[in-house]
């Protein structure tokens, strides 16, 4: 993502972000870094899902690099 995307903030969203107390300008960072975390938790899951080893996973994310 880069920096000067605009992204649309629900109502829901936006609340929870202004609870934190973060200036406007960092949602998006933030949002950027919950994504992030989300993803690395999908991906753990359906490595469980599929009952990967170490390696295997490894050979996946090698793969998705390339991505």
């Amino acid at each position: 993502m880069c920096g000067t995307e605009q992204i649309r903030v629900s109502p829901d969203v936006k609340a929870a972000l202004e609870a934190e107390q973060l200036p406007e300008e960092s949602y998006s960072d933030t949002i950027g870094r919950l994504i992030e975390e989300l993803e690395v938790a999908i991906d753990d899951a359906v490595y469980d899902l599929f009952e990967l080893s170490d390696e295997e996973r490894e050979v996946v994310e090698e793969y998705l690099e390339v991505f």
